[in-house]
Formats: structure tokens, sequence, C-alpha cells
């Protein structure tokens, strides 16, 4: 993604999250919630003036929530920020907490670890459980962060999946992203 994509998604998730005060219980929250407040005393961006109307707003929501609820294993184009996540999350043993967030034990957690293969031990973990479970993407983002409290570099790597997620597998953030 170029400079220019990645500045004017940011500039519209900031203005949006400039409209509402969050909270981060990750209890099935509507899209926008899912964000963290950047800067909120910043002035609204050009593209947020151009996503001004109410219309705009609904279309925005449909779109994040398409995006959350697709399952991880069919988003397109998100491949590099997971190898990021997996070498993060193998380096720091986080995959095994994170799979405790997924809510398994410490049984099935061995059942992962004894897969052997040339992958990170994180990869191999979520990839195996992307595909066995169809964990959507909005399951997959509160478990990071949730995770993420312990690490603020987890945070990063998950709004960086966000971002890759929503505008190369969203219309509604390519059409905004044509008309700069």
């Amino acid at each position: 993604m170029n400079k220019a994509l990645a500045r004017l998604i940011f500039e519209l998730l900031e203005h949006l999250q400039t409209q509402v005060k969050f909270v981060l219980t990750y209890e099935e929250q509507s899209p926008s919630q899912l964000g963290r407040v950047l800067n909120p005393s910043a002035s609204p961006s050009v593209l947020s003036r151009q996503v001004s109307n109410e219309m705009d707003y609904q279309l925005l929501e449909v779109a994040q929530d398409k995006v959350l609820d697709m399952r991880v294993a069919n988003i397109r184009c998100i491949g590099p920020d997971l190898q990021r996540i997996y070498r993060h999350l193998s380096i720091e043993n986080g995959w095994e907490k994170l799979a405790g967030l997924f809510g398994l034990t410490v049984s099935d957690i061995m059942v992962y670890e004894s897969i052997r293969s040339n992958r990170l031990p994180a990869e191999n973990f979520l990839v195996s459980y992307f595909h066995e479970t169809g964990c959507t993407l909005r399951t997959f983002l509160k478990a990071l962060r949730d995770l993420a409290s312990e690490n603020n570099e987890c945070q990063e790597l998950a709004e960086h999946l966000w971002n890759s997620a929503l505008y190369h597998n969203s219309d509604f953030f390519r059409h905004y992203a044509n008309r700069q």
C-alpha cells in the first residue's frame, strides 16, 4: 500500500475516532469501537470532510462490519502484516497466551506445540487455528488487542493488520481513495 493510501485510511479512521469516545472492552462492539483514540483534539482532515454525511457513515459501518466478519483465512493482501505478527508472537512466546485468549486449554496448546515444520511456532498455531475454526478478523483483532495490554508492539501490529485488511477488502475505502 503506498503512502498516500495509507495516509488516507489513517485520516479517515482518525476523524471517526475523534467523533466518539471509545472504550476497549471488546465485547461485540461496533467496528468503529475497535480503534483507539489517536488524537482526540485533531482537526478533521480533507478526507473526513468528504465523508461528512450520515449515509457515508452508515456505508462506513457496513464496510467495516463486512471486513471484520470475514474469515481471516479469506482476507486478501494481509500476508506481510501476518508475517510480522507471527514473528513477534513467536519471539515473545505470545502465541501461547493468544491461544489462551481464544479459549484453548493447556492440552489443546500442547497439540499445536507438537506440530513440527519449517514455520514459526505462532504461524503453525494461527494458520491451523484459522482454518480449523473459521476465526473472523473481529475475533482475531479482539484477541490481539487483549494481548496488547501487555505489549505495545502487538497493538501496532494489530492496527497495521486492520488497516491493510480494511483497505484491500472494502470497496468503500477504495472508492474514497480513488476520489483523492
